[in-house]
């Protein structure tokens, strides 16, 4: 940005997430209930997500998918 270099001490909060949903909040027993399901279903991403498995697509390649946008802005 432009202008001096000074150090605004309000525009930074020095708390933790935590301080802001109170312990009684529904959203901490959620979270919990969460993420244990979320543990539970861990071993059928790892199969969705292997290499040779049917049905799942393969990555796109980086230059692969840059080449489409090129080829657009040479038709322009």
């Amino acid at each position: 940005m432009r202008g001096a270099d000074t150090f605004t001490e309000s525009l930074f909060i020095m708390r933790r997430l935590d301080d802001f949903v109170p312990r009684s909040h529904l959203l901490r027993p959620i979270r919990t209930m969460l993420n244990q399901a979320l543990a539970k279903m861990d071993r059928l991403f790892a199969k969705m997500y292997q290499v040779n498995v049917k049905g799942g697509r393969p990555s796109i390649a980086l230059f692969a998918s840059m080449a489409l946008p090129r080829q657009r802005l040479r038709r322009l």
